[in-house]
């Protein structure tokens, strides 16, 4: 075995989703695949990174992650990559358009949803949150989803000198991660759960906060904002059953802001960047809280610069619907 392989580290890592995940296959169906988990561990790697590097030298942050996540574009140093990911299995999600409809509706609305997500029996704030993958409240647009019953196993081997980082990112991951289609949203929230000795820091160890005007001046999302009140995160005031009373209270909220995200001149909206997440409400419990968070970044060059201020009305609104939390 050589010194590189001997180096190496394998964490594990059992793996749920808090809401149904749309993770799409070749056809478009649900089923357990490792790239879309990679994906999600280099983008929280950037926050890492961001925290500990400045964010502003983006070329360094981009050879940094070329080197440890492969590349095919570093001059003369294109290599494959340090961190390899493999699931339990790559089975198909269990979510099926029958199931789908067996689980009945928050509201019985049968028809296929407007843009406002208004149907026969008015508005449903799961269809909002979830258009284009729902037809209605009893059908799904495509074949199948992966269920929050489903389990799998998540084994990442990593080189030693990335292991702190990789830990560090997989609890955000776990804070604030999702897959899929509308993740944005709250669909496919990811929960991690450590396996055997593998210690994941404390959420709180690590800094991954940055002043709102000072986050709005870079391009690319490095840090969850905060302002004079304190980090840009809210929870929900209740806790929620299951996944489609959560869904349907995310999809009201979402609705609620857009009500106020509009700017003022060119009547264009702001930035999805408020992002929504399931997290289970306690470790003995089986109901659900949503959290939003906000993730700011300069919007690019040929769209026009968000004022702060426009910001500020949309954080109150969240106040107002939500209450702040720490993580």
């Amino acid at each position: 075995m050589s010194d590189a392989e001997q180096q190496m580290q394998v964490l594990r890592y059992a793996v749920r989703f808090l809401t149904p995940a749309f993770l799409g296959n070749a056809e478009q169906a649900g089923q357990w695949r490792t790239p879309p988990f990679k994906a999600l561990l280099r983008q929280w790697w950037r926050v890492v990174w961001a925290a500990r590097h400045d964010p502003n030298d983006t070329r360094q942050m981009r050879a940094d992650e070329g080197k440890l996540f492969g590349n095919a574009w570093l001059d003369g140093e294109h290599r494959k990559s340090e961190v390899r990911l493999r699931l339990s299995d790559w089975s198909q999600g269990q979510l099926t358009q029958e199931n789908w409809r067996s689980l009945g509706s928050t509201r019985t609305s049968g028809r296929r949803p407007s843009r406002n997500a208004r149907g026969g029996g008015g508005f449903d704030g799961m269809l909002y949150a979830g258009y284009g993958l729902l037809k209605s409240a009893s059908e799904i647009e495509r074949p199948r989803a992966i269920s929050c019953d489903e389990r799998s196993t998540i084994s990442i081997a990593l080189p030693s000198h990335a292991l702190d980082d990789i830990r560090r990112a997989l609890v955000l991951i776990d804070l604030y991660g999702a897959l899929g289609g509308r993740s944005r949203n709250g669909w496919g929230s990811v929960s991690l759960e450590a396996q055997g000795e593998n210690e994941a820091p404390s959420p709180a160890a690590y800094p991954i906060l940055r002043p709102l005007d000072q986050a709005l001046n870079l391009n690319w999302p490095h840090a969850i904002g905060q302002d004079q009140e304190g980090p840009l995160i809210w929870q929900t005031k209740s806790k929620y059953k299951d996944w489609r009373e959560l869904m349907s209270k995310l999809g009201e909220i979402r609705k609620e802001i857009r009500k106020v995200d509009k700017i003022p001149k060119g009547g264009g909206r702001l930035p999805n960047a408020i992002r929504f997440k399931a997290r289970a409400a306690d470790e003995s419990s089986s109901q659900l809280v949503g959290v939003a968070f906000h993730l700011p970044c300069k919007p690019g060059e040929k769209a026009e610069a968000v004022p702060s201020n426009d910001w500020c009305r949309l954080h109150k609104k969240l106040d107002d619907l939500l209450e702040r939390t720490e993580r």
